[in-house]
């Protein structure tokens, strides 16, 4: 059955062997580094899908039977077994299952040190992540998910340790991968650039001259690197500010428009429905009710 919020819709095509558990977050458990909104295991059928606009907190999704495929800022991947996935639940996402099947673990939650390791694991840009021990991510998952439900005063402690022990691993195993594999000098140079300059009239020769390439060299080199060409990157940033500013201000879409670099509100309007399916006016008021 097809279920439509205000900030998400969704198909809970999913097996009785499913299950979720929504956590009641305490005043203890809001002051540690972590806290739980929500966990659970999930045994996707055909028909399940999730599209969210708009949630609280960061989301880690772990899959650990077949197969899934996930969209977000702008990318669609395909999730197999031992791939994570690590986001920020304030931007559009959607995920549905790959084939017949697809399992997978996931935790909502957030704290005053989720942010920190969101960014830092994704500093260099959004990526599916790997797990080296799938047994015991998944074994911890289940852990904190039961965790949720213990009436136990200090298992906010348990929870806000065990995410700590799968995000430190992660952003360790995850800097560690990346050694072998870091951004060329031209390529941060480019990336740094569009993050400073984004707001401002870029084009693709302004780019490539911080980078020091010609622009053909620049796209392919930055492509290949990010995941996405320098033109979507920078589309990318001037959306995720807009999309904050109409979450946190009483700003015109003309006048974000204006401050995140499009040089036509059209455009902005026309870029944000393609990202979030719906316009920017429509996201507002739909997180806003």
């Amino acid at each position: 059955m097809i279920v439509r919020e205000p900030n998400r819709e969704y198909n809970l095509d999913i097996t009785d062997e499913s299950c979720g558990v929504i956590a009641n977050a305490s005043a203890l458990a809001r002051s540690l580094p972590f806290f739980v909104y929500c966990a659970g295991q999930i045994g996707a059928k055909k028909e399940c899908y999730t599209k969210t606009w708009y949630l609280d907190g960061v989301l880690l999704l772990v899959t650990t039977r077949g197969q899934g495929r996930f969209t977000y800022q702008g990318k669609t991947c395909v999730l197999g077994v031992g791939d994570i996935v690590f986001i920020d639940c304030t931007q559009y996402h959607e995920y549905c299952t790959l084939g017949d099947f697809w399992e997978n673990y996931y935790i909502r939650f957030d704290g005053s040190a989720a942010r920190t390791y969101h960014d830092y694991i994704n500093r260099d840009g959004w990526r599916v992540l790997s797990c080296n021990d799938i047994k015991a991510t998944r074994k911890l998952v289940g852990e904190i998910i039961n965790l949720c439900l213990s009436p136990d005063d200090h298992a906010p402690l348990e929870i806000s340790l065990a995410l700590s022990r799968i995000l430190t691993e992660l952003a360790v195993s995850t800097h560690r991968s990346m050694e072998t594999s870091e951004l060329s000098p031209a390529v941060r140079q480019a990336k740094e650039f569009i993050d400073q300059h984004y707001a401002e009239q870029v084009t693709l020769e302004d780019i490539a001259r911080a980078s020091l390439l010609s622009p053909y060299h620049l796209s392919r080199t930055f492509k290949a690197q990010i995941g996405v060409a320098p033109h979507a990157y920078l589309n990318q940033r001037r959306l995720d500010k807009a999309r904050r500013l109409l979450l946190t201000t009483q700003m015109t879409v003309q006048d974000i428009s204006d401050r995140v670099g499009f040089s036509n509100v059209n455009i902005l309007i026309r870029s944000f429905k393609n990202a979030a399916g719906m316009t920017p006016t429509a996201f507002r008021s739909k997180n806003f009710y």
